[in-house]
């Protein structure tokens, strides 16, 4: 998967005032170039390049101040790492997130992001196509908390 694919599918997925949190970088740029934003919809993003780890406590932010607002976190594998503690604040509170992990498949240093949500008392899937992405968004709506799914695509990839 492309990035590019990522976006698309959840630009027609989410609903039209969904919130969406990116880190800085690459995957600010594609979030930017690739995400379908409507009026209620908003990205919140940071003002500098490069702000590795800001995509997940701005979610958490922003899930409790607009707890009724569906809140998307896109961030890579090595910005979640950054923070990854986090996820005990998302499981503690029940927060209502959908957390996308894109990184590079061949990146073999990082840990399996799934098992790791499951550590933390939360729940997560991994999808390397499309379908799979479906089927891990159909899980991700059903979920009552913070739900991550891994997608194995690097926001590094062209669109």
């Amino acid at each position: 998967m492309l990035p590019g694919e990522v976006l698309q599918f959840l630009s027609e997925r989410s609903p039209r005032d969904a919130l969406f949190t990116v880190d800085g970088g690459l995957s600010a740029l594609h979030a930017q170039t690739n995400l379908s934003l409507h009026p209620q919809r908003r990205l919140l993003t940071t003002i500098r390049w490069i702000t590795p780890g800001y995509a997940l406590p701005a979610a958490i932010g922003a899930a409790m101040a607009g707890p009724d607002r569906s809140i998307l976190c896109l961030t890579s594998g090595r910005s979640l790492l950054m923070n990854a503690q986090e996820l005990a604040v998302c499981a503690l509170r029940q927060l209502p997130i959908v957390l996308f992990v894109a990184g590079h498949p061949e990146d073999r240093s990082r840990p399996d992001f799934p098992r790791l949500a499951e550590a933390y008392g939360l729940q997560g899937a991994s999808c390397s196509n499309l379908e799979e992405l479906n089927v891990a968004w159909g899980q991700a709506e059903a979920a009552r908390t913070t739900f991550l799914i891994e997608c194995k695509a690097g926001w590094g990839a062209q669109s």
